[in-house]
């Protein structure tokens, strides 16, 4: 890209610190752009687009004239609320940065474009224009959708055979040994009582049996909320792993979005995971706080720190749990607690635009 500014600013006769306004002469100064095979949009300095390259016209079916003077986020919506961090955007300038915009082709066809900005100053430090390069992720989008629905498919497959399957293969050697149980005590043989230890046995496997289902197919609805499932997976982390596991909920952080409720709970669910098989930890905290405008999600515990959690897997769990974060509109952090463990946290906006990344991949 810097060879393109370059030309540029060689084409239109300057040097680069010194350039004259693009709109003074568009197609001589801005040939250069066409030998990109990225989208590339030229932007004034309040992000009305000047002109699109080729490959940006070939993607939308759109020409630089049909949007010459348009918002670059008018033609390319964010697809979010919440721009991505480092995106500035003032009254009458773009400032910098950065943001996901999607495009709905005259096919129908969805087109997802992650937008960076170069800011093009002069030597007097105004900007003269602004050079957005955009990545097309649509497709991989829509292959870490798939890997995750296939993920959340087989996931739920196997949570339904524990609980529909092994569950009742132990119910009926648990009713089996109740019947061997009475059977023994009428005749008073001292074998009565272990027969009886083997059914409490089996009945505990039962119950744990079931509680991994759940824990494998939460069930959202409007009668059970994310804090209520978030309780219940605290209470079948305790009974499981002896591992203290409590919830802090505000009222206001009761989530109408079931998606989003969704993969917050999966998002704990792994960050939870993760703190008990690498962490070694023996408490672990989950919150779930909001304002007007801001959710977040935290998972606060005492083990021995992020680096285990990083190192094992290739760190596919965080991948995960960041690609899920960015479903909703979100930010995904993790790092080292202040005294020791390991600190999640996701904040994401309790309000998201019409369209998510998720929607729109067919």
């Amino acid at each position: 890209m810097a060879d393109i500014v370059a030309s540029i600013a060689e084409s239109d006769g300057t040097a680069s610190g010194d350039l004259h306004p693009v709109s003074a002469e568009p197609n001589a100064a801005l040939v250069p752009i066409d030998s990109v095979t990225a989208p590339v949009a030229i932007l004034d300095p309040c992000g009305r687009i000047i002109r699109l390259n080729g490959a940006c016209e070939r993607a939308t079916g759109l020409s630089s004239a049909e949007v010459e003077g348009k918002y670059l986020w008018d033609i390319f919506p964010p697809l979010y609320e919440q721009p991505a961090p480092g995106f500035a955007r003032t009254e009458r300038t773009l400032t910098s940065g950065e943001y996901e915009g999607y495009f709905k082709t005259q096919r129908g066809a969805p087109l997802i474009i992650h937008w960076s900005m170069s800011l093009l100053p002069t030597s007097d430090a105004a900007v003269r224009f602004i050079i957005a390069t955009g990545v097309d992720r649509t497709e991989t989008i829509r292959l870490k959708k798939a890997v995750l629905e296939i993920s959340e498919r087989e996931q739920q497959r196997i949570g339904r055979d524990l609980h529909d399957r092994l569950g009742e293969h132990l119910a009926g050697i648990a009713f089996l040994t109740k019947a061997h149980e009475q059977v023994l005590a009428a005749r008073s043989l001292p074998e009565a009582a272990e027969a009886a230890r083997i059914v409490r046995l089996v009945n505990r496997a039962i119950h744990k049996t079931r509680e991994l289902a759940r824990g494998l197919v939460p069930v959202l609805s409007e009668s059970r909320s994310l804090t209520s499932v978030l309780q219940d997976r605290a209470a079948e982390v305790q009974d499981l792993f002896n591992v203290r596991c409590r919830i802090e909920c505000d009222d206001s952080a009761l989530l109408s979005d079931h998606p989003a409720a969704i993969h917050l709970y999966y998002i704990a669910q792994e960050a939870v995971q993760n703190a008990i098989k690498h962490g070694k930890a023996e408490s672990i905290r989950i919150s779930l706080t909001a304002n007007e405008s801001q959710g977040s999600l935290t998972i606060l515990d005492d083990g021995c720190g992020m680096i285990s959690v990083q190192a094992s897997e290739g760190g596919l769990g965080l991948r995960i749990m960041e690609y899920r974060a960015g479903l909703i509109g979100g930010i995904l952090r993790v790092e080292p607690a202040a005294c020791r463990g390991t600190l999640v946290s996701c904040s994401f906006p309790l309000r998201r635009s019409a369209v998510a990344a998720e929607e729109l991949i067919p």
